[in-house]
């Protein structure tokens, strides 16, 4: 839009048109800054009419005097369409299964009525990292006197390739602990356990801008900077290469 032409914050919710009576939907428009506007339609694919149209109903949208006097003089820089789980609680699947947990969209996590869905995409996806950390998933390679699981390296090879089927970038995670635990084993016994012990949440990580980091005596100095959600978590990955 031209500057000035949106509003940023603006929240408009619409009803009715160009729906029939018996047909679930409605507009938005949401002022994202000064100069753009997020406009969409929600059309019930439930329809009683067979051809009833989604893309269509959003064009049609656009012509209404009110629409139509917003967007006037702008063009479109980005378009998308998707499905919406708009079923409520009772339409929501069981969220686990063998080797599955379903989060986002895949769960139904949308509360139509308070119109929040990636509120509960994030929750519900933290709520399953949470379950996997709790279930020692990340921990298999590390040893048992820091709580892990310390399998041996066929078993975990094993364990890997069986997440990777069902989800690659699962497996791909899960087989970072294998590199978390070999830097588990390479420091101070009081230092591995301050980190995957005392902080059982903290995740080593190539930054962070939330902790101090110490050197630790005796620790190789790596080629990148290794942090974590605890104070010893710098400069304890060993050194890869000279």
């Amino acid at each position: 839009m031209p500057a000035g032409r949106a509003e940023k914050g603006r929240v408009i919710h619409t009803m009715g048109f160009p729906l029939t009576h018996d047909t679930f939907g409605g507009g938005f428009i949401y002022g994202m800054n000064d100069t753009h506007w997020s406009v969409g339609f929600v059309t019930g694919l439930d329809a009683r009419d067979a051809r009833n149209d989604p893309h269509g109903n959003l064009q049609r949208f656009k012509t209404h005097p009110l629409v139509g006097a917003l967007l006037a003089g702008g063009k479109a820089v980005a378009y998308g369409a998707k499905a919406i789980p708009e079923g409520g609680y009772w339409s929501m699947p069981r969220l686990w299964a063998d080797g599955v947990l379903l989060a986002g969209d895949t769960g139904g996590f949308l509360n139509g009525a308070r119109l929040k869905g990636i509120h509960l995409a994030i929750k519900s996806g933290l709520c399953a990292a949470e379950a996997l950390a709790d279930a020692g998933l990340f921990r298999l390679a590390l040893p048992r006197s820091l709580g892990g699981a310390e399998l041996d390296l066929p078993t975990y090879i094993q364990v890997i390739e069986e997440l990777g089927k069902a989800d690659a970038s699962t497996g791909w995670i899960v087989n970072q602990g294998a590199i978390f635990a070999t830097y588990a084993a390479r420091m101070p016994h009081h230092v591995a356990r301050a980190m995957w012990v005392d902080t059982p949440r903290a995740v080593v990580a190539r930054r962070s801008t939330t902790c101090c980091s110490t050197v630790l005596p005796g620790s190789a100095r790596p080629r990148w900077p290794m942090s974590s959600a605890t104070r010893w978590g710098c400069r304890c990955a060993p050194r890869l290469a000279p």
